[in-house]
This record gives structure tokens, C-alpha cells and sequence, in this order.
């Protein structure tokens, strides 16, 4: 049989290269074990990451909705009693019509009537133009 370089014979050295080949992908399994357990680490990284960044939204979110609620409180009690000054100031000017027209009742028929003819007369002005462009 040749022998190599080595002073083995060609059969011996094919035994010792596969084994050196062999062991060389058992460390490719490890190498690729270690990638498998990075990865791990790393999406359970990931994970704590987004659950940290969930956390700090909700906690932003929390604080925005509060300061809203600060500003809106004063905004709805300056509604509310703005509402209530004028509805009373309207319910005022109510009262004084109310008290005019039992004082002078055929005054105020008559002024409703006039107001009446003078919308009607517009109104049919109005409507007989817009039959003649026609």
C-alpha cells in the first residue's frame, strides 16, 4: 500500500480524516446548538423589550388621559355655567315678552300680521321671477 507523507497507509488515513471530519461537524452541531440557544436569548430579549415598551405606552397613555381630564374638568364647569346664565337671561327676555304682549295684545297681532304680509309679498316675488326665468 502507498503510504503518505505522514507514513500511513492510504486506508488509515482515510480512517483518521473521516474522524477528524466527524468531529469537526460535532462542532458544527455545537456551534449550531450555541446559535439556537443565541437566538433564544435574544427573543427573549425581544420579548422583554416590547413588554417593557407596552408597559411605558400604557403609563403614557395613563398620564395623557389625566392631564385631559385636568383640563377638560374646568372647561365643562365654565360651559355649564355659562349655559345656565344664558338660559336665565334668555328665560328674562321670555318674561318681558310674555308681559308686552298681555299689555298690548291687538298691537301685537297686528304687528305679526304686517311682519306675515310683508314675508308673503317677498315670498311671492321671489317666485314669480324664478317662473318667468323658467
Amino acid at each position: 500500500m502507498d503510504k503518505n507523507v505522514s507514513g500511513q497507509s492510504g486506508k488509515d488515513s482515510f480512517k483518521n480524516t473521516s474522524s477528524n471530519v466527524g468531529s469537526g461537524m460535532g462542532a458544527d452541531k455545537n456551534v449550531g446548538s450555541s446559535m439556537n440557544s443565541g437566538s433564544a436569548n435574544a427573543s427573549d430579549s425581544s420579548l422583554n423589550n416590547a413588554s417593557g415598551i407596552s408597559s411605558s405606552v400604557s403609563s403614557a397613555i395613563g398620564t395623557a388621559r389625566g392631564a385631559i381630564a385636568d383640563k377638560a374638568a374646568p372647561a365643562m364647569d365654565y360651559l355649564k355655567n355659562n349655559f345656565s346664565s344664558v338660559r336665565d337671561s334668555s328665560q328674562v327676555y321670555l318674561d318681558d315678552a310674555e308681559a308686552l304682549i298681555k299689555r298690548y295684545p291687538i298691537y301685537t297681532v297686528l304687528g305679526a300680521a304686517a311682519i306675515g304680509a310683508v314675508v308673503g309679498m317677498l315670498m311671492s316675488r321671489s317666485g314669480s321671477s324664478a317662473r318667468e326665468n323658467v
